[in-house]
């Protein structure tokens, strides 16, 4: 092959080793016959599924087909029989048939027997199971079928004809079924059966005629479930309950139907076929194995899949075969063109750049690499000669050469020289030219290759350059080189080791000799030891001692580093060494001068980081590193902020880095009071520290020492002296002298924002009663707990402060007097409800409470805390337990009494001490048991006229006497109890006022306990108000008192629904239906579904209903209608004075040593 052709070869040859369809084609070839195969054999499938579902379908009519002829033959032998039993039955009914000649009785009812195969026996029994007439003689040879289950069924009921359990004859001891209809008499009762015996060969001889295939069965099933007849004839399942079975899944919900699944008294899967007899509650089942089903189409399967497994793998073999051949023809055309590609592979990928060149100098290939190194496009070589790129300073070097390969001559040579490229640029090149001969050695064409070399030569040159430097460096510094032969064990020194060693320069050259008896004895070994151990080490890098000639010590330090031959052994060892005396000496003083300053630092208590100019951390001492939880070796080279973190202690907020701060003013920084750092692990230390830069000589800073103490215990402490002179030890609320100080602050703060605060003074009610009755143990506790509740309603901008005993003083901030009036209406009502419980016992109080506003007019604290004493002053005497505000008008908020209501006022108070109450008693009418009155209290006016209650009760309660009225009531009906009322029940009513009142309640459970009273004689009614309200505190209360017996009435019984859920656990003996829904019964049929259900609810719940304000006879009799039995009203007896109702009159004014005092403080 001649260049030109090989060169056009190399551009045109294909990237592959084979064109694509070449090698796919045996692919391609290979999958279309398994496609062919793979089509045959879905064919197959196709066919043997609808082979499959041929052999089902068939199987389905063989079996609803059998069904259907099972059930027409043995449904038409039935007929028959029953036809016969029926002849029988109608032929009895004949008149005279009894007084007939038995001879032709027998003729005449069984006359039909002989025409029906397989009926041996026609039996008809009496009333009570009695063989009465039997076909087979005169003389009956059944026996009593009284307990039968066919018997049993007909005298129970009549079941037209009704096929019972196989069973054997006792006389012939056949297996029979028998199939009987019921004989009633002229009133139709039951008179008997009569009842054929159908021979079990009838079945055993039909079913077995027919060919099922092995494991198929047919079943005659009644429809109760009851199996009569099975084939395979297995006689101990006759009569065998198999509703279980999937049959009944079907049937008689459906008279015939198909179904699959597993037989449960064989577990044998089947195809199964039911068909109802028509008329008869009787099924014929036929199944048959799906095994044998599919049998002879599983046989039709096996050999036609073998079949198709044959041709399949004789269609594979001859795919592989040729596919085989294919590859075989393709291999040897990849052979053919394999060196080809090889070639121009590596031409065309080479890093070097190559070119083919005839023997005349002329290029006739070149590759991609060569074009790039010259920057010559591949189509300007083609008028460019070999050497044409060549420095023309340099054309001469490889002359000779070149001409001596062209000629044969020589077939190799490489040569290092300069080439210009195509812009002109210089470059360092490797030439290597190699010849390429024929077979027959004669020369054919050059191979030269060019490999890019300027950066080495650069390299090279930059390498002598730096040898240069070296040299003076090494002159300057003092460094003297040396050489070590480790195999002859010489030393070589140069010219500077000399000086290094104190020896004369006109001296021969230092040697190890030499060398060794300077040094001390100790060095001196250690240098030949290090010396030996180079065989298996590459570098040295020591320290030694020596005496110079003029006795002075010095300190040498040397780096050597071994050069080894080509099989790794030491070849000689080149060293520096130089004299390190000086720097040594400075070395020790700092490190003697560093060892002090550690020790220092590590023995002194405080905490120090030192830092580099940018704030990153150098040293840690131990107290450092356990205050910030940073060990010294993690927290090097972190900015401090990473590890010294410090927040303000009041608002939380990040303080900023005390290192930068002093770096960035340049001098001192001391920490600000109230720094608190946050450690690694999140604890709080509060401290205090002081930044400070470090300057060199110059002054320039090269750093900072942040120096910080733990000032926690020092702190903590500091906040709970201030914390104590600044608050209430009971209360932790602000006392007298920080209040005064917050006072002084919202009055500046009015003045200078021009905004309003409030001011209020509290002062709790009847808490004296607490600490007298409960103790001051039980008082404290209270002060506690009513303080939480301050702190929990007020906001947290407000300030609340204990001034002493039970007053308190807030300043609500930014709060005009009308907020401050809604939300201190709250608070009062909040502290009212509040119950503190106490060694078995619920004690509260109230709260009165004045405000007065802070604002820019404001003249002094003084002032304002005089208008808020006396507007709490006038909420005390005004009633308590509310709110009153001071305006220069007066004080508001205390809803004075008008001049009427002070009169009355002041008559509802002076009524006790001058008998101006009186009781009245009104009659309950009660179905039995003693009397019944409620009293009624009324006012003596100044005109001697009766007030009713709802004049000035209202009145006593605003003005909290309630409780001192209601200990008048009952202490007068006590005295009615003990006296002229002692065989009666007398009904009281006592207030939510008096029965929230501790003081009040103690005295109750003490004057009952004194009274003795007869069980139930007296009844305290309340509301479903009271009730609601106090239901934790009463129902302890009430329970003691039934316990005294007492009982409890709930008044206005249907106003509060919402009591339903309390009335199960609250002992209510009465309910005492509210008046309103009386009055509005006769004409509001709601009310009287509402009373009717209240009724209902109080009789579920044990409890006596009352009917209140009756007025009529109608009201009556529709509330006696509805069971209710209780009434109180007009219609029953109008109020009267005590004094007429009870013989002995009572003195209006209990004895002075008899009352009880007011409940306050």
């Amino acid at each position: 092959m001649t260049l030109s052709v090989f060169s056009r070869r190399l551009h045109e040859a294909p990237d592959g080793v084979l064109p694509p369809r070449l090698k796919h084609r045996g692919n391609r070839l290979l999958g279309g016959i398994l496609l062919l195969a793979l089509a045959f054999n879905l064919i197959c499938v196709v066919i043997l599924i609808e082979a499959r579902r041929d052999a089902w379908s068939q199987a389905e009519a063989g079996v609803r087909n059998l069904a259907n002829v099972l059930s027409r033959d043995i449904g038409r032998n039935i007929e028959l029989i029953d036809l016969t039993l029926q002849g029988v039955v109608d032929n009895l009914r004949q008149p005279g048939v009894d007084r007939m000649d038995p001879s032709l009785r027998q003729r005449l009812l069984f006359q039909s027997l002989e025409t029906i195969n397989y009926l041996d026996t026609i039996v008809i029994t009496t009333a009570r199971g009695e063989p009465r007439l039997d076909s087979r003689s005169l003389s009956p040879l059944a026996s009593s079928v009284a307990g039968k289950e066919f018997f049993l069924a007909q005298q129970r009921q009549d079941q037209g004809l009704y096929i019972g359990l196989p069973e054997r004859d006792p006389v012939s001891g056949k297996l029979y079924i028998p199939l009987s209809r019921r004989l009633n008499g002229i009133n139709g009762s039951f008179a008997g059966i009569v009842y054929g015996l159908l021979d079990m060969a009838y079945f055993k001889n039909l079913l077995y005629a027919i060919e099922l295939g092995e494991r198929g069965t047919i079943t005659l099933i009644r429809a109760d479930g009851r199996l009569l007849v099975r084939y395979p004839y297995i006689e101990t399942q006759f009569g065998k309950d198999v509703r279980p079975t999937s049959l009944f899944n079907h049937y008689p919900a459906a008279q015939s139907g198909l179904f699959q699944t597993v037989a449960s008294l064989d577990q044998i899967e089947r195809l199964y076929a039911f068909q109802g007899l028509e008329r008869i509650p009787v099924a014929v089942s036929v199944g048959r194995a799906v095994d044998t089903v599919y049998a002879s189409w599983r046989q039709r399967a096996l050999a036609l899949s073998g079949i198709m497994v044959l041709l399949s793998g004789a269609l594979i073999t001859l795919a592989l075969l040729l596919r085989r051949s294919l590859q075989r023809h393709d291999q040897d055309h990849q052979n053919v063109v394999r060196s080809e590609l090889l070639l121009r592979g590596a031409l065309h990928g080479a890093g070097i750049g190559t070119a083919l060149v005839d023997l005349k100098g002329a290029y006739a290939y070149v590759n991609p690499a060569l074009s790039r190194m010259t920057g010559y496009a591949p189509e300007d070589f083609a008028h460019m000669r070999i050497g044409a790129m060549t420095y023309p300073d340099d054309r001469d070097l490889d002359r000779e050469q070149l001409g001596q390969l062209q000629k044969g001559e020589l077939d190799f040579y490489e040569i290092e020289k300069r080439y210009q490229r195509k812009d002109g640029s210089l470059f360092w090149g490797l030439r290597s030219v190699s010849l390429v001969r024929d077979e027959d050695e004669q020369p054919l064409y050059i191979i030269a290759q060019l490999q890019d070399i300027d950066a080495r030569k650069q390299a090279e040159a930059s390498r002598d350059e730096l040898l240069r430097r070296l040299s003076i460096a090494t002159r300057a510094g003092g460094i003297a080189i040396w050489e070590y032969d480790p195999n002859q064990r010489t030393l070589q020194w140069d010219e500077r080791a000399h000086t290094l060693l104190g020896l004369p320069t006109d001296k021969p050259h230092a040697n190890l000799d030499v060398l060794l008896s300077l040094m001390t004895p100790e060095d001196r070994a250690d240098l030949l030891t290090k010396f030996d151990a180079l065989a298996t080490h590459d570098f040295m890098d020591d320290e030694f001692r020596l005496y110079l000639p003029d006795g002075t010590l010095h300190y040498i330090h040397t780096l050597a580093e071994v050069i080894r031959d080509p099989k790794g052994r030491p070849e000689r060892v080149i060293g520096a060494a130089w004299d390190i005396t000086l720097f040594r000496t400075l070395t020790e003083a700092l490190s003697e001068e560093k060892n002090r300053l550690q020790v220092t630092l590590d023995s002194i208590g405080d905490a120090v980081i030192t830092t580099d100019e940018q704030g990153h951390i150098l040293f840690m001492n131990p107290v450092a590193e356990h205050m910030t939880g940073w060990p010294e070796a993690e927290a090097c080279q972190r900015p401090l902020a990473d590890v010294f973190q410090q927040i303000d202690a009041d608002s939380n907020r990040p303080l900023p880095d005390p290192v930068q701060h002093c770096l960035t003013e340049r001098r001192v920084i001391h920490g600000q009071t109230g720094a608190v750092l946050i450690d690694r692990n999140g604890q709080h230390r509060d401290v205090q520290h002081t930044a400070a830069p470090v300057r060199t000589d110059a002054g320039e800073i090269i750093g900072a020492v942040l120096v910080f103490q733990d000032v926690t215990r020092a702190r903590e402490l500091q906040r709970r002296l201030s914390h104590s002179a600044s608050h209430d030890p009971l209360t932790q609320l602000l006392n007298r002298a920080a209040f005064e100080q917050r006072l002084e602050a919202a009055i500046q703060s009015a003045r200078d924002d021009n905004t309003c605060h409030t001011l209020a003074f509290i002062d709790l009610d009847r808490f004296k009663i607490v600490n007298d009755t409960a103790g001051h143990a039980a008082g404290d506790a209270l002060l506690r707990e009513l303080a939480t509740l301050l702190r929990s309603h007020l906001r947290t901008t407000d300030t609340v402060a204990r001034l002493g005993g039970d007053e308190f003083a807030l300043i609500l901030s930014h709060c005009s007097l009308e907020e401050a009036q809604k939300t201190l209406d709250t608070l009062v009502a909040r502290i009212s409800a509040f119950q503190l419980p106490w060694e078995g016992q619920l004690h509260n109080v109230g709260a009165s409470i004045g405000i007065t506003a802070i604002n820019a007019t404001t003249s002094s604290a003084e002032m304002l805390v005089r208008q808020a004493d006396e507007a709490c002053y006038a909420a005390k005497h005004s009633g308590r337990n509310r709110v009153c505000r001071y305006q220069p008008a007066g004080i508001t908020g205390a809803a004075s009494p008008s001049p009427d209501e002070n009169s009355l006022l002041a008559l509802v108070r002076e009524a006790r001490a001058t008998g101006r109450f009186r009781l009245m008693a009104q009659r309950i009418d009660a179905p039995n048991g003693p009397l019944r009155y409620e009293l009624l209290l009324r006012l003596l006016d100044h005109n001697n006229q009766l007030l009713m209650p709802d004049r000035f009760l209202p009145l006593a309660e605003r003005y909290h006497l309630m409780s001192e009225i209601d200990s008048w009531v009952l202490q007068q009906a006590l005295t009615l109890l003990t006296g002229p009322a002692a065989n009666a029940c007398l009904h009281i009513n006592l207030s939510t006022q008096a029965l929230s009142d501790p003081v009040f309640t103690n005295r109750l459970i003490e004057h009952i306990q004194a009274a003795h009273l007869r069980p139930g004689s007296l009844i305290i009614e309340i509301t479903h108000i009271t009730l609601r309200m106090h239901l934790t505190t009463l129902a302890p209360l009430f329970s003691q008192l039934s316990t005294l017996g007492c009982q409890v009435a709930l008044d206005h019984f249907g106003t509060g629904l919402s009591l339903f859920s309390y009335l199960r656990t609250f002992p209510i003996k009465m309910m005492k239906i509210d008046s309103s829904l009386i009055q509005g019964m006769l004409d509001n049929p709601v009310d009287r579904h509402i009373i009717h259900a209240l009724h209902q609810i109080a009789q579920e719940l044990g409890t006596q209903t009352s009917a209140e304000h009756v007025e009529s006879d109608l009201n009556r009799k529709m509330l006696e209608e509805m069971g209710i039995t209780c009434f109180q009203g007009f219609d029953v007896h109008r109020p009267e004075p005590v004094e007429t109702v009870f013989p002995n009159p009572v003195s209006g004014i209990a004895p002075a040593a008899e009352r009880m005092p007011p409940s306050d403080d």
